[in-house]
């Protein structure tokens, strides 16, 4: 379904997320070629951007007549955001679309005329991303999440499952801006009902199997997973690790925000 938001469509794609595409309606496109930078940290298997290919198709846009998408992935390495953003840029793409909030930052700094699209973004306000959810200002908009706020409730849900826990992991990747309030909202959640944190970090694939064998060391009997665009794109990995808990045959549950989005909420366009 198409919203029309002071002139611009947005595309309901990517399992809930928008996509705002500054052309009209499909019966008056124009004869320009549109160019799509699309930021990805995972592999093109693992990556949305054949959701947003379907959502244009959907709408009546034909990929290589109306529009042409620029696909790029840093696999993984943060760091590599502003040089491939710059590339795009260079392309002259007409609009940016993520899902990676480590992104966001950099394309921030990168411009301040290209629309810049958040398929997903935690507390984009206090990032300093957009002034307000309801006038962001500037030229980002999209979804903005609250999956910092849910680890209080992550939390609450694995003391449930597994009463009488003295402590409880969190898998944070340090290179995304959020990890940090995560962090802090989980540790002052656990305080208050006399539990402690213990964090592990990863930032990669080999990490993460670090990490939960860290988790197996500490004897943690149930894990947090935060929002991470790497976490996302290892889903599948994470839960098998998190099943077979090498240090004991029992599972390790595992509470994580990133199988679906929807409580996210809607910015508007400047």
């Amino acid at each position: 379904m198409a919203i029309h938001i002071r002139r611009r469509q947005f595309l309901s794609t990517l399992g809930g997320s928008v996509v705002a595409w500054p052309l009209a309606a499909p019966a008056q496109q124009s004869s320009k070629l549109r160019r799509i930078g699309f930021l990805s940290a995972v592999s093109r298997e693992l990556s949305s951007h054949a959701a947003l290919q379907q959502g244009m198709r959907e709408l009546g846009y034909v990929e290589g007549k109306d529009f042409v998408l620029e696909w790029r992935s840093v696999e993984g390495k943060y760091e590599r955001f502003p040089e491939i953003i710059g590339e795009l840029v260079r392309l002259k793409s007409d609009v940016f679309v993520t899902g990676v909030t480590a992104a966001l930052p950099a394309l921030q700094r990168a411009t301040t005329t290209i629309p810049i699209v958040m398929a997903y973004s935690t507390d984009p306000v206090g990032n300093g991303l957009v002034a307000s959810l309801v006038r962001p200002g500037g030229n980002i908009t999209g979804l903005a999440g609250s999956s910092d706020d849910s680890s209080p409730k992550q939390l609450e849900l694995l003391t449930t499952i597994v009463p009488n826990i003295s402590h409880i992991g969190l898998l944070g990747n340090p290179d995304t801006e959020t990890y940090s309030s995560v962090l802090k909202r989980a540790r002052d959640a656990a305080q208050k009902v006399g539990l402690s944190v213990v964090p592990i970090e990863a930032r990669n694939p080999q990490e993460i199997e670090k990490a939960f064998a860290g988790f197996a060391k500490e004897r943690v009997p149930a894990v947090m997973v935060a929002s991470d665009a790497i976490f996302f794109g290892q889903r599948q990995r994470v839960a098998e690790l998190a099943l077979n808990n090498r240090e004991s045959t029992a599972r390790l549950p595992t509470c994580s925000a990133l199988p679906s989005h929807r409580s996210s909420t809607f910015l508007p366009t400047r």
